[in-house]
């Protein structure tokens, strides 16, 4: 079995995860916002996000590091943050 590490990631990048992300951090309207301009824009979740300036450059970043997701100790340290 082989893992498609790019493919992977497409998913990632475009997964109901990272909304839930964003409702976890911004709320229910700030998500709703993001995931409608994603899908009507046809663009990822985080240039959604960064394009209605949800917050700071650097705070969108760390919300959509996904190295992270490969690293169960990075995981629970971005968690334990909020």
């Amino acid at each position: 079995m082989s893992v498609k590490e790019a493919q992977c990631e497409e998913h990632l990048i475009n997964s109901a995860s990272l909304i839930a992300l964003v409702r976890a951090r911004f709320g229910e309207e700030t998500a709703s916002l993001v995931r409608e301009m994603s899908e009507r824009e046809q663009t990822s979740i985080s240039e959604a996000a960064e394009r209605l300036n949800i917050a700071s450059a650097e705070e969108i970043h760390d919300l959509f590091n996904l190295s992270r997701f490969k690293d169960p100790e990075a995981l629970k340290e971005y968690f334990g943050k909020y």
